[in-house]
């Protein structure tokens, strides 16, 4: 039996900061966390606010694990031409990472290839 299950908060606040359940988490509309089995049995009283994302944290994780024989590999961006503003945008939308738009470029492009290579 799976120990947390990952919920989606579907509501329609664009931030919700749980004092219901005891997990104080703040959810972004459309976030997903995992939670307790008993947590997601409350949670499941309040229809159209959280919504279970379909599998248990060990599932997700036992399917990261396996390789796919059919995966291709991700194209990565060529940062070394990218100007400062994209490269800024870039990891933000690709890695979730705000930069810091003061930097000079030299250092955002470090930056962006430590967040491609994993080591940032």
């Amino acid at each position: 039996m799976p120990e947390s299950i990952l919920m989606q908060y579907t509501g329609n606040k664009s931030v919700f900061r749980d004092h219901l359940f005891g997990t104080r988490l703040t959810w972004k509309q459309g976030e997903t966390h995992a939670v307790s089995l008993s947590v997601v049995e409350r949670m499941e009283k309040f229809p159209g606010d959280f919504t279970r994302v379909g599998v248990s944290v060990e599932e997700a994780e036992e399917e990261a694990t396996e390789p796919e024989a059919t995966a291709l590999p991700l194209p990565v961006a060529n940062v070394a031409i990218m100007e400062k503003e994209r490269l800024i945008e870039y990891a933000a939308t690709e890695f979730g990472v705000r930069l810091d738009a003061r930097k000079s470029r030299e250092n955002l492009m470090n930056d962006v290839q430590h967040l491609v290579q994993g080591t940032m």
